[in-house]
């Protein structure tokens, strides 16, 4: 997103991963923490992020309201 922000690409983004953290030691941050950071440095564009979990289906739910809640 920050290449996107660079280059002034203007299209919406939701975030679905299947990880908890990313990075490593000292800056390795939590998915909550993540979609905090994104909402702060991207308010323009970011929508939102999903955990994805394959043996469940709330990310689904979770999916479909931001979705509608973007339109």
């Amino acid at each position: 997103m920050r290449k996107m922000k660079l280059f002034n690409i203007n299209s919406k983004v939701i975030v679905i991963t299947q990880l908890e953290s990313f990075g490593e030691g000292s800056e390795k941050v939590g998915f909550e923490e993540l979609t905090d950071q994104c909402w702060e440095e991207f308010p323009d564009f970011f929508l939102g992020s999903v955990y994805f979990d394959q043996s469940g289906s709330a990310w689904t739910a979770n999916l479909r309201h931001i979705l509608r809640s973007s339109v």
